[in-house]
């Protein structure tokens, strides 16, 4: 059975939630596995590597969630290549949320688990300044490529704050992949970052720091002045990110990085 449809992104923007939402349906038969990373690095791998990640239960249609897919054309063409009726589903988000959700979850990957990558402190300002960072926000041009790509009957563009607010977006996608919308509820969300996680990935780091200072001559940034020094990461750890917080470190990405 080739795929019905591909979840290609994007990052940070619901794409955990929606994978789990779709692995319930009775109509779906979704990868056993969120990003197979098929498309671009295991392509040489082949078809039958995998459809391993497949059940052999006969539902109504096969696909998967992969965040990577959206960024990588080669991906897309590999995609276009293998399943060319395929139907492409991206998730966007809010901007100014977008970029902060991406920048606090590169703090906790690069900080956290490796503080020796980071020689100096990879402030807001300094991670706006990366062109992939960039590239994951600029919809427009994301769903151009897309389009160039793909048949526009076949591509859903889907908004997690609409996805999340209201039943609309929801009805659009099950008539999109002409399943029922039986058993859908978007109350329960998926890979937040949240306080407890910040806690339990700082206990992680402070004590694997320990073990750095103890075992490496390598000069590495201390948790605690860490933490003392990133205004963003103490407001997470102690209350959530309001909207006029997300403001403040918009700004800066619209007055030095947008013409």
């Amino acid at each position: 059975m080739s795929n019905t449809f591909v979840v290609i992104g994007s990052m940070r923007s619901g794409t955990t939630s929606l994978y789990y939402y779709l692995k319930k349906h009775p109509d779906v038969n979704l990868a056993k596995k969120k990003d197979l990373y098929f498309f671009d690095k295991n392509f040489s791998k082949g078809l039958k590597w995998y459809n391993n990640f497949f059940s052999n239960k006969k539902k109504k249609i096969k696909g998967e969630v992969s965040t990577s897919y959206y960024l990588d054309n080669k991906a897309l063409l590999n995609i276009k290549k293998t399943f060319p009726k395929t139907k492409i589903i991206l998730l966007t988000r809010n901007k100014k949320k977008l970029l902060v959700s991406l920048y606090l979850w590169d703090q906790i990957v690069f900080y956290f688990f490796n503080p020796i990558f980071f020689k100096k402190k990879n402030s807001f300002e300094i991670f706006l300044k990366n062109k992939r960072v960039q590239n994951c926000c600029d919809f427009k041009k994301i769903n151009s490529k897309i389009l160039k790509i793909f048949n526009k009957k076949q591509v859903l563009v889907l908004n997690l704050e609409k996805l999340s607010s209201n039943n609309k977006e929801l009805v659009k996608l099950s008539n999109f992949l002409n399943i029922r919308l039986k058993s859908w509820s978007l109350k329960k969300r998926y890979n937040i970052i949240r306080r407890h996680r910040f806690f339990l990935l700082s206990l992680i780091g402070y004590y694997f720091y320990k073990f750095l200072k103890k075992n490496s001559n390598s000069s590495t940034f201390s948790l605690i002045n860490f933490f003392r020094d990133n205004n963003l990461i103490n407001k997470i750890i102690f209350k959530q990110i309001n909207d006029d917080e997300i403001n403040e470190y918009y700004k800066i990405y619209r007055d030095k990085f947008v013409s």
